[in-house]
């Protein structure tokens, strides 16, 4: 099903929020509520990795717009931040990769794209001013048709003026000659 980036930040937001039991503010990476969350948070970045055919272009009835949609890979990174012992951001790391193979998946994400394939989920934890800082990373990759949809940009106005009509017979004339 096609689908586009905006609809799959959604999707990717709303699962992780879900698996974690809402433990932890999914955000994306380069939005400005990043820097301001102190609480627990599932930062995630996407990007159009590789291409995996030629793109589709399909032509609206009024031929006004279009939709270009091509099957791509996209690669999902997860940076898990803050959290305690209990609730520490590589367990949420590792819940939210197993959640992947969940058939649940099937009612969200699977929805919108497939799963091509699961990184290793990388703890990234550190002392930092006599503080344990809770961080884990993980990486997936996703199949999706992402699809655009544009205005024709090929269609121009062009202003004439009809200097002299031809007749009518003159045209039959020529149609009967063409065939010739």
């Amino acid at each position: 099903m096609p689908t586009n980036f905006r609809e799959l930040r959604g999707a990717i937001g709303d699962w992780s929020f879900l698996v974690t039991g809402g433990r932890r503010k999914s955000i994306l990476a380069n939005s400005p509520q990043r820097s301001q969350s102190k609480s627990p948070t599932v930062v995630f970045m996407l990007s159009a990795s590789d291409r995996l055919s030629m793109p589709k272009r399909t032509l609206s009835e009024d031929g006004l717009t279009y939709t270009v949609s091509q099957p791509t890979k996209v690669r999902v990174q997860l940076n898990l931040y803050g959290g305690d012992k209990d609730d520490s951001a590589m367990q949420d790391a590792s819940l939210l990769m197993n959640s992947l193979y969940d058939p649940s998946r099937y009612l969200d994400l699977w929805l919108i794209s497939g799963l091509m394939d699961i990184e290793e989920t990388q703890d990234l934890t550190v002392l930092e001013t006599g503080v344990m800082k809770q961080r884990a990373q993980c990486t997936f990759n996703l199949i999706a048709e992402l699809s655009n949809d544009t205005v024709s940009d090929s269609f121009n106005t062009v202003e004439t003026d009809i200097i002299r009509a031809i007749p009518e017979e003159t045209v039959s004339t020529l149609i009967v000659n063409a065939d010739d």
